[in-house]
């Protein structure tokens, strides 16, 4: 008796939408589990951060508000704001979800309007849910998180369905309904209007009749006409005059690039669907040719169209999968087709009807065991981030000493992305750039730097995130003073997702005298070494030194910004603890020490991505108050300065450097170092990854270049990453 019940479920129209609804929910579900976390280090919290502006636009001020509804069209903001203003910040990342939940009961209604057959709208519905989401390991990210893809599909869903329904009945405010959600899709995201001729190309197969498909084209270009007039209105009352999109024009003359990209892009799609998928997919647009062309107008003609169009903006995959979004329908309506063909040869109306209720079986059986497979596959883009982490940074942020305007001021490293992403999508905190320190002005401080620990704090993908110029601790600490703060934990307790923290202060420098403190290596002779940064006069100071009873043990007038030595004789202070000064008249850094290290004990600097300090008045080609990184790299052609830092000493002191290269050159090459005006001195220098040491001038720069007679040519440099720097108290020969 159960088996009837269960074959009039599955023949009923009413019952194969409960069931295709409820089983892509239920993996819909499983999928956004999967793949959940707050923070995924892309676009969503440039949209998050513009939906914050939105909901206080009394907080970031009348400028930020226009930027906000400039830099992409201001629909998905907008959609992003009254979701987070009435279920909280938290479900922007739940907002796509429950959007996609809806979208396949009317992928459902529209596919059974159009294909007229209640199993085919099944069977293409979860034929799409496996190409799209099973086709890369970011689809499901891509859809799930807070991107404008999956809005934009449910608006053109709805588009299409009313459009049907107008162009059936001939209601008007069908198509005007049509063309209106078609507009929202447009201000969602811009390429939508890619999908007009398209869907006025399918109101004329629909319609009878030149006037019908007039009238039905006119009623849905109506929305735009008024969209037109109302945003015009808009971008004037708020002095907008233009978006960050509209730069995508001049992409469009790329032709050369787009067809380069085109062939390109083409083995992405047996990638993305299989070869099975794309062979379905190619039955599917025959099929609909035949008995459902106005497929090929809402469907295929924006595959196309998005693909040709993306080729001339960018390769990605996020882009490829707009495309997909429109083609995968084709799969399962050619999957209905060979089913319906094979159930053609069945003889017996009641044999076929029980084989068409077990193909319907098979096939939601092959795409639950499919989907059950991609969510076993499935992992975050990104760290776990939780609920709990991210109230915990909100609760540290809100804490925050903040500048005089009220505003918490954060300076982040550029590879901190997922930290950015927290700070942007979850708090008002304004983030100031390292890049443009000289343009913060006079009425920022305090502000507070977090440093990155460890790799987790930094941003995975993609590689040119690994080789940024400006490196954001260099760039404050030459400028401004760096404090860390006291906390009651571990500075690795400060932990998001995989990576920790470390918690700083920015503040400007003032007049001294500033004390200072650092540690004495033993009773050997020592050289304290001093960053004056990169001010904008040339700093002047004194440097006093305390000996334990509090006395002066040693005092030093130095001049000149960049690192400078202060040679501490033996005995002259207590192992330990020391303590100094440091004096003048003009602006100092409160805590000017870098390290104190006894001779012969050398000090690494840095010259690659991860240098903390802002060394480049050691070389004298690059400008003394840049901190951009720039590679150093010695030719046969070209000359290389070396400026040894000054050194202050009441006794001779003798520098020696020892210089870290790698090149690509595979024969044993040969390098001359020398000072000016003075005899070459020849060194042979191994291939591949290595050191030299090179005693350095008392006075005046050491000059490097690479002998032209053991190099064979100027496209394999050698690279300098970075140099060790020590004391010693003869001259020895190297």
């Amino acid at each position: 008796m159960k088996f009837p019940n269960v074959m009039w479920f599955l023949r009923s129209p009413v019952g194969l939408l409960c069931l295709t609804s409820g089983s892509a929910a239920l993996f819909l579900c499983r999928a956004h589990h999967e793949v959940m976390t707050y923070v995924c280090g892309n676009d969503p919290m440039l949209y998050m951060r513009a939906a914050r502006v939105v909901l206080h636009p009394d907080i970031y001020g009348r400028e930020a508000l226009i930027d906000a509804l400039s830099f992409v069209a201001p629909g998905f903001p907008l959609l992003l704001a009254a979701c987070m203003a009435v279920f909280g910040d938290l479900s922007a990342y739940w907002l796509n979800l429950v959007l996609l939940i809806v979208t396949a009961p009317v992928m459902w209604l529209l596919f059974n309007r159009i294909m007229r057959s209640p199993q085919a709208a099944s069977v293409t519905v979860l034929g799409w849910l496996m190409i799209v989401m099973g086709g890369h390991h970011l689809s499901v990210p891509h859809m799930m998180y807070p991107f404008r893809e999956t809005s934009r599909l449910l608006c053109v869903l709805l588009c299409y369905l009313l459009l049907f329904h107008g162009a059936s009945t001939s209601r008007r405010w069908s198509l005007i309904g049509g063309g209106a959600l078609l507009v929202l899709a447009c201000g969602i995201r811009e390429p939508s209007v890619l999908i007009l001729p398209g869907a006025l190309l399918g109101l004329g197969l629909l319609k009878q009749g030149r006037v019908e498909r007039f009238r039905a084209c006119a009623w849905t270009l109506l929305p735009f006409g008024v969209a037109a007039a109302v945003g015009l209105v808009v971008a004037m009352s708020l002095g907008i005059v233009g978006s960050a999109q509209m730069s995508a024009a001049s992409y469009l003359l790329n032709h050369d690039v787009a067809l380069e990209r085109i062939l390109k892009m083409l083995p992405w799609f047996p990638a993305q669907t299989g070869w099975i998928g794309l062979g379905l997919i190619v039955v599917g647009v025959v099929r609909s040719a035949r008995r459902a062309p106005v497929m090929l107008a809402w469907f295929l003609l924006p595959a196309v169209l998005f693909f040709v169009f993306y080729a001339y903006m960018q390769m990605h995959i996020r882009y490829f999968l707009t495309a997909m979004v429109f083609l995968a329908p084709f799969a399962g309506y050619g999957v209905d087709g060979l089913v319906a063909l094979m159930l053609s040869r069945i003889p017996g109306s009641v044999v076929r009807a029980r084989a068409q209720i077990a193909s319907v079986i098979v096939c939601f059986a092959i795409a639950g065991v499919s989907l059950a497979n991609v969510t076993r596959d499935l992992n975050p883009w990104g760290p776990e981030v939780n609920r709990a982490e991210v109230r915990a940074w909100q609760n540290r942020v809100s804490a925050l000493t903040p500048g005089p305007d009220g505003r918490v001021r954060i300076v982040l490293e550029q590879r901190c992305r997922y930290l950015e992403d927290l700070l942007l999508g979850y708090t008002d905190a304004e983030l100031m750039d390292p890049k443009a320190i000289d343009q913060w002005g006079d009425n920022w401080a305090p502000a507070h730097y977090f440093k990155p620990l460890d790799r987790g704090a930094l941003y995975a993908t993609p590689q040119w995130l690994e080789h940024l110029k400006v490196f954001a601790h260099r760039s404050i600490a030459s400028r401004h003073n760096l404090l860390p703060v006291a906390s009651e934990h571990d500075a690795a307790s400060i932990a998001l997702g995989y990576g920790h923290f470390e918690q700083m202060e920015v503040r400007p420098w003032t007049i001294g005298p500033h004390s200072f403190s650092f540690t004495v290596p033993g009773q050997s002779d020592a050289l304290l070494w001093l960053n004056m940064g990169v001010a904008e006069a040339e700093p002047r100071a004194t440097v006093t030194l305390f000996s334990g009873d509090g006395a002066v043990a040693l005092e030093h007038d130095i001049a000149g910004s960049g690192l400078s030595l202060v040679h501490i004789p033996a005995g002259l202070l207590p192992s330990g603890t020391g303590h100094g000064r440091l004096s003048g008249k003009g602006l100092l850094p409160i805590n000017p020490v870098v390290d104190c290290r006894a001779f012969g004990d050398a000090l690494f600097l840095d010259m690659g991505p991860e240098r903390p300090l802002a060394a480049n008045r050691l070389y004298p080609r690059l400008k003394p108050r840049s901190v951009d990184l720039f590679p150093l790299r010695l030719r046969y052609m070209h000359d290389l300065d070396f400026l040894a830092p000054d050194i202050y000493a009441d006794s001779t002191v003798w520098l020696y450097a020892r210089f870290h290269y790698n090149t690509a050159q595979e024969n044993p090459f040969s390098v001359v170092c020398g000072r000016d005006n003075a005899a070459p001195l020849l060194r042979g220098i191994h291939p591949g990854v290595g050191t030299w040491n090179v005693p350095l001038p008392a006075a005046g720069a050491l000059r490097m270049r690479l002998v032209r007679s053991s190099w064979p040519g100027d496209d394999t440099p050698l690279t300098l990453n970075g140099v060790e720097i020590w004391a010693e108290k003869s001259n020895r020969s190297e």
